[in-house]
């Protein structure tokens, strides 16, 4: 009977031993720049995009209705910004990732960087636009001008978090590359 207790006792302890061996086995960890970089790209954007979107100049905005040219403009640049919206969530995908690929973070950036240089220049064709529009105007010129500088600021906010998101893939992508050497 001893002898049993002793081996199921031994039994027991490697058996559990193991287990406790797989369970504290090292998890992968995702360095934190990579993750806050995921977070920019997954959530703090489209928050900032959605505030964008909310205040391109359109029919409605203030109490003016603005005329075929503008609509046209602020449709290029939504339909613009759906396009870097699908790109920052690649990059997220892509830092969240245990592996990340430098080559794939390098063709996203790029791909942001080109989104990016696309989206300012619709929005520089918008507000040269508007701006015509506020001068030649006298009717309607107080609520355009509203709509012109609330789209600007925000904008300007939104080339904030993509200039960030940008900035760390870029240390991230150099930093996986010093790594790998």
């Amino acid at each position: 009977m001893k002898s049993f207790l002793a081996t199921l006792s031994l039994s027991l302890v490697f058996v559990s031993g193991s287990a406790f061996g797989q369970a504290g086995a090292p998890a992968k960890v995702i360095p934190i720049e990579r993750l806050q970089t995921a977070k920019l790209a997954s959530t703090d954007y489209p928050v900032k995009a959605k505030e964008v979107k909310s205040i391109i100049p359109r029919p409605s905005t203030g109490n003016r209705a603005f005329d075929a040219k503008t609509q046209k403009r602020a449709a290029n640049y939504e339909k613009e910004l759906d396009r870097l919206d699908a790109a920052m969530q690649e990059v997220s995908l892509e830092l969240r990732k245990d592996q990340t690929d430098p080559k794939k973070l390098k063709a996203l950036s790029r791909k942001i960087e080109g989104h990016e240089k696309t989206l300012k220049k619709k929005q520089s064709e918008l507000k040269a636009h508007l701006t015509k529009t506020i001068t030649s105007e006298k009717s309607g010129r107080q609520a355009a001008a509203a709509a012109y500088e609330n789209f600007d600021r925000k904008a300007n906010q939104l080339y904030e978090i993509i200039s960030t998101v940008l900035k760390n893939m870029k240390e991230t992508e150099s930093g996986i590359t010093r790594n790998i050497r």
